[in-house]
């Protein structure tokens, strides 16, 4: 093997390493965390809560779920059906939702008032 593809093989093993050294390390609470996208049902802004058809997790499959907004503003933010992504803290009950971001808005029939 010659110098320089020797050289640049050792630079990017060097570079590999130095990218997993400098990637955050998994802790117990990471676990707990978990990116959601899904499509929101109803919303209570005066109660923070929020209630999302999820896709499928690793922890089981698609389903309905209520949820507390960890910041007020974002109750503001979503209507009946805003498809969302959020990270999700699944060690309390509800969810508590952060980092709330909107995706898309699906136009949907008007229905009555929900009470969550």
């Amino acid at each position: 093997m010659s110098a320089p593809v020797r050289s640049a093989g050792i630079a990017a093993a060097l570079g590999l390493l130095f990218a997993l050294a400098a990637a955050p390390q998994t802790t117990w609470a990471d676990e707990s965390r978990m990116v959601i996208h899904a499509v929101v049902l109803a919303v209570d802004p005066a109660r923070s809560l929020v209630v999302l058809h999820h896709e499928a997790l690793e922890t089981g499959t698609a389903t309905d779920r209520i949820c507390r907004l960890k910041h007020h503003a974002d109750a503001l933010l979503l209507a009946r059906g805003t498809v969302i992504e959020a990270v999700a803290e699944t060690s309390h009950q509800p969810w508590i939702l952060e980092g709330v971001h909107v995706r898309a808005r699906m136009p949907t029939p008007k229905v009555s008032t929900v009470s969550i």
